[in-house]
């Protein structure tokens, strides 16, 4: 009997540590260090831009395409990671497909576009109203002149898996979870999506921002993101095609 007892000693050695308890005050470190990683760049740009409206030159698009594009992946990848040592599933923020996705992602598009079209239109009308001329958007042409095709078409691939993945799925989720209400977490949700679209003008961001609200209503309705992915993903091919074909 005491031989034995060492070898059962040491087989109780080598059991597993038991799962990894992810707390409240873990789930909120990592969420602030995704969001600080993945947006502050961004917004702090679409904020000198707003306030400082500047033509970029071949070199500086191309260079920003390809920082942006790196930024991009380096985000995505700190949030698998983190999730992941949470233990937890990509399909907990809505990232399951389904082939009704594209048609959902379609009709998606189509109501944001709607929703654009008359909010800009409402707009307009309210401000010729008001200042008997028509409001100028920004023109945001300068900052893509010169761009490579290629470096042009990656990011306008990458950008909706980039923010619809955090600012939507993560984010929202996140503060559902942490016991936000569901209307405050989208509007937290389009608010910092909109932040960072403000090189477009104070005018122009909150038009665009109908679409993220659009997206955001959505994804709390169905908890679906790959529309919301694929909703997104056309407005920006549709721009790219309308850029390179002007």
């Amino acid at each position: 009997m005491t031989l034995a007892e060492p070898e059962q000693a040491s087989e109780t050695t080598h059991l597993p540590d038991p799962p990894h308890q992810v707390t409240r005050q873990h789930r909120i470190i990592d969420l602030v260090l995704v969001l600080f990683i993945g947006f502050s760049g961004p917004l702090s740009s679409a904020l000198f831009l707003f306030f400082f409206p500047v033509k970029a030159n071949t070199f500086n698009v191309n260079g920003r395409f390809i920082s942006g594009l790196l930024h991009e992946i380096g985000a995505l990848v700190l949030f698998f990671l983190l999730l992941q040592r949470q233990g937890r599933k990509l399909k907990e923020i809505g990232l399951a497909f389904h082939w009704l996705d594209a048609l959902s992602g379609l009709a998606l598009y189509l109501v944001s576009f709607v929703t654009y079209y008359v909010c800009a239109t409402v707009f307009q009308f309210g401000y010729y109203f008001w200042n008997q001329e028509y409001f100028q958007y920004r023109n945001t042409d300068a900052m893509v002149l010169g761009a490579s095709m290629v470096l042009m078409t990656g990011y306008t691939v990458a950008a909706p898996f980039f923010e619809e993945i955090l600012v939507r799925g993560y984010l929202m989720t996140e503060l559902t979870q942490l016991s936000w209400p569901t209307w405050l977490a989208v509007m937290a949700s389009v608010l910092l999506q909109t932040s960072y679209h403000l090189y477009y003008g104070l005018a122009g961001a909150l038009i665009v921002g109908t679409t993220f609200g659009m997206s955001a209503i959505y994804f709390a309705w169905r908890r679906r993101l790959w529309p919301v992915i694929l909703s997104h993903l056309i407005w920006d091919v549709v721009a790219t095609y309308r850029h390179f074909h002007h």
